[in-house]
């Protein structure tokens, strides 16, 4: 799991200290990284994220669930293959 920061609450592209904040505030135990050209916006069918968004990704960085909510079940099967 990672965490992709597009902004800060400020609207302006996240530092690295951004990120440790945000890590630490939410207790994040994995990655929080930044996504300042928005890269992830590729990888859904309206070309834009509802936030929070989640998206799940299997081997091979295939894309599972784009921008949707994976279930406990998504996640084990993606694992299992």
């Amino acid at each position: 799991m990672i965490q992709i920061i597009t902004e800060t609450n400020d609207g302006v592209p996240p530092e690295q200290e951004d990120l440790e904040e945000w890590a630490t505030e939410f207790g994040q135990t994995f990655p929080v990284v930044s996504d300042v050209d928005e890269v992830a916006l590729r990888y859904t069918e309206r070309g834009q994220l509802s936030l929070p968004s989640k998206t799940l990704i299997g081997r091979g960085a295939e894309i599972l669930i784009a921008d949707g909510d994976p279930t406990e079940a998504d996640i084990l099967a993606a694992l299992a293959d």
